[in-house]
């Protein structure tokens, strides 16, 4: 019989929108570790807006979006625990 270990490390997905709704491809999102204060990862949404961090370490990040047109966005200090999915949507604003 198998005896599976249970693993610590969590998902972060979300889809990144527009103020109308619209689905944002194309845009940057950098995962960074508030605690270490390094970029762990970089994903780029794909055409139905949507990117995903998978296998991370528990720990506090923030995600700063970026894309085209579009003004930055930082989702700020978030707890990823051990084991969790979290799903973190972002609306960008466009840049005037």
């Amino acid at each position: 019989q198998a005896v599976l270990a249970q693993g610590t490390r969590g998902t972060i997905r979300g889809t990144v929108t527009d103020p109308n709704g619209a689905v944002v491809p194309n845009a940057t999102a950098t995962l960074i570790d508030v605690q270490k204060g390094t970029t762990v990862r970089t994903s780029t949404t794909n055409t139905n807006g949507e990117y995903q961090f998978i296998e991370i370490e528990p720990s506090t990040y923030r995600i700063v979006i970026a894309a085209p047109s579009f003004a930055e966005l930082t989702l700020n200090d978030f707890a990823l625990e051990p084991n969790r999915n979290l799903i973190l949507d972002a609306t960008v604003s466009l840049t005037t």
